[in-house]
C-alpha cells in the first residue's frame, strides 16, 4: 500500500501551545488552504478500523451511538496509556459520559475527564487541550490547531447527501469543517481519536457510494471553537 505523504506546518499553531499567536483571518485561512493542499493527515494508515462495519444506509439509533461507545473506550485507552488519567477517573468519565448518551445527549470523554479532575470555568479549556495534546503525542497524531475554524460555514449539502455521517459527527461532536464535493473533505475536533472514527466511516462510505478515496484533512479544535462548532453543525 503506498502511504500518502504528509507535510508537517509547525506554524499553524505549536502543539501544546493554548495561546496561539495571533494572526489576522486572511493569514490563517491560507494556512488552511496550505494543509488541504498538501497535508492530508496521516489518520488510519496504523490504526486498524474501530467503527461498527455497515452499508451505506440510514442508521438505527443503536448504531449511531454504537460509534460514541467505540470513541469512549479508545479514548480511555488513549488516556490511559498517555498516563494523563488514572484508572478512577476514567471509570467516573465513561460513567458520566454514557448518562449523557442515554440521555440522547453526545458527551467527550476529555471534557468529562478534565472536570473530574478538578478543572472548570476558564481553566477547562486548557485542561482539555492538553488531554488532546497527550493523546495525541502518545499516539504520534499531528492534527494543527487552526483558531478560525468556527467562522466557517456548515457544509449543509455535504450533511443532507450523507445523514447518517452527518448523525455519526454529531455523536462524535466532530463536525465536518468544509467538503469540496467528496474529493476534499475537513474534520475538526477537540479529541484526536473522534477524529479518526469519523474519518475512517466517511473514506467507507464515500468509496461504497462514489468509488472514490476522498481526500480527508483534521484540525484539532481548542475548547471555544468546538462549543461554537457543535452548536452551530448540530443544534447542541
Amino acid at each position: 500500500m503506498v502511504r500518502p505523504f504528509s507535510v508537517t506546518l509547525r506554524t499553524v499553531v505549536e502543539p501544546g501551545a493554548h495561546n496561539p499567536q495571533k494572526h489576522n483571518l486572511a493569514h490563517y485561512h491560507f494556512l488552511l488552504i496550505t494543509i488541504i493542499m498538501i497535508s492530508p493527515s496521516p489518520l488510519l494508515t496504523d490504526h486498524p478500523s474501530a467503527t461498527p462495519q455497515h452499508d451505506d444506509w440510514p442508521a438505527t439509533c443503536v448504531d449511531i451511538w454504537s460509534f460514541a461507545e467505540q470513541c469512549l473506550n479508545q479514548t480511555a485507552i488513549a488516556l490511559r496509556e498517555a498516563h494523563a488519567a488514572s484508572p478512577s477517573e476514567l471509570s467516573m468519565g465513561i460513567a458520566a459520559a454514557r448518562k449523557f448518551h442515554a440521555a440522547g445527549t453526545p458527551a467527550d470523554l476529555l471534557e468529562q475527564v478534565a472536570g473530574i479532575q478538578g478543572y472548570a470555568g476558564e481553566h477547562l479549556s486548557g485542561a482539555i487541550f492538553d488531554l488532546g495534546n497527550k493523546i495525541a503525542g502518545a499516539r504520534a497524531i499531528y492534527q494543527p490547531v487552526i483558531p478560525f475554524v468556527s467562522k466557517l460555514i456548515a457544509p449543509s449539502s455535504f450533511y443532507d447527501s450523507y445523514d447518517h455521517l452527518h448523525k455519526i459527527a454529531r455523536v462524535l461532536l466532530s463536525p465536518v469543517i468544509y467538503a469540496e464535493e467528496t474529493d476534499a473533505i475537513g474534520i475538526a475536533s477537540i479529541n484526536p481519536i473522534a477524529a479518526i472514527i469519523l474519518t475512517d466511516e466517511i473514506r467507507k462510505t464515500v468509496l461504497k457510494r462514489c468509488g472514490i478515496r476522498p481526500f480527508i484533512t483534521t484540525s484539532r479544535l481548542d475548547y471555544e471553537n468546538w462549543t461554537i462548532l457543535v452548536r452551530k453543525h448540530f443544534e447542541l
